[in-house]
This record gives C-alpha cells, sequence and structure tokens, in this order.
C-alpha cells in the first residue's frame, strides 16, 4: 500500500484540501464534514453523498470524545463501506479525519486494521500534526508521503 498523509494543525484546511482533491480525482472513500459551527460530523461517502453523523456535540452517548457524543453504529456503516473499496481493489481511497480516536482502537480503526492487511492501492488520509508520527508507526510502511498545509 502506498500512504499519504495531509496535514495540519486543527481547523487548518485539511478536509478543504480533500474536497478540492475529490473534485479533480477519480477516487472513492469518507469525508469528514461539519456545519459552520463544528457542532456535528458526518461521515460523507464521497461516492454518492450518503452520509451519516459520526460525532454530535448534542449526542448523549456513553462513548465521547471531547465535548463529542461517538455514534459507533455510524462509524460501523463507514468502515463497512471502506472495507467493501479494499476488497473491490478501488485504485484510491481517501478517509477524512483520523487521529485520537482511532488510536485508541475506536473510530475507523477496524477499516485501517484491515487496510494495513489487504489494500494494495494508495491511502490518502488526513490526521492533525500532533499524531503524524503515530500512525506512521502504526502503518509500518516505507512509502509514505507527508504533505503539511502548514
Amino acid at each position: 500500500m502506498k500512504l499519504t498523509i495531509i496535514t495540519n494543525d486543527k481547523n487548518k484546511g485539511k478536509t478543504s484540501y480533500l474536497v478540492n482533491y475529490v473534485l479533480h480525482n477519480k477516487v472513492n472513500g469518507i469525508l469528514a464534514l461539519s456545519d459552520d459551527t463544528k457542532t456535528f460530523y458526518s461521515a460523507t461517502r464521497i461516492s454518492d453523498g450518503e452520509s451519516k453523523v459520526i460525532l454530535d456535540v448534542n449526542y448523549s452517548k456513553k462513548h465521547r470524545i471531547g465535548k463529542f457524543g461517538i455514534d459507533i453504529e455510524a462509524f460501523n456503516w463507514a468502515n463497512n463501506y471502506l472495507k467493501t473499496l479494499v476488497d473491490n481493489n478501488k485504485e484510491t481511497i481517501v478517509l477524512d479525519e483520523i487521529g485520537q480516536l482511532e488510536l485508541y482502537k475506536r473510530g475507523y480503526y477496524k477499516f485501517l486494521a484491515y487496510a494495513k492487511k489487504n489494500y494494495k492501492g494508495h491511502l490518502i488520509i488526513s490526521c492533525r500534526k500532533e499524531f503524524v508520527e503515530k500512525i506512521k508507526l502504526f502503518f509500518e510502511l516505507e512509502d509514505i508521503k507527508v504533505l503539511d498545509l502548514l
């Protein structure tokens, strides 16, 4: 697998960069889209725009990260979709955004573990700068490109 990590600090253009990339390239995957106030985040499929809210400040879920409640079923939906992209040998898969949840084996971790073992294409992920080195250690790959959006 070839891995590209798009990175920058919090709220500094990672998703905007990927939205633009998706508009100009034939790719599949998931974008993390939010409202202007960033009170929720949706996992949105690039292929058809279907989305499910994965994090919301108004969720009273037992699983939380910071101010957000986590919808485990929505993450399961996204993980299953991403696994089908690997199984169908999609050339490029985009995943926005990974970080603290995945380092605790939650969020998109199931997909990342599956892709690490089974994917032969190009995976493009975004994450905050503070998580880049840990993500690189997780993948244990020699072919990792890091694009810092500074």
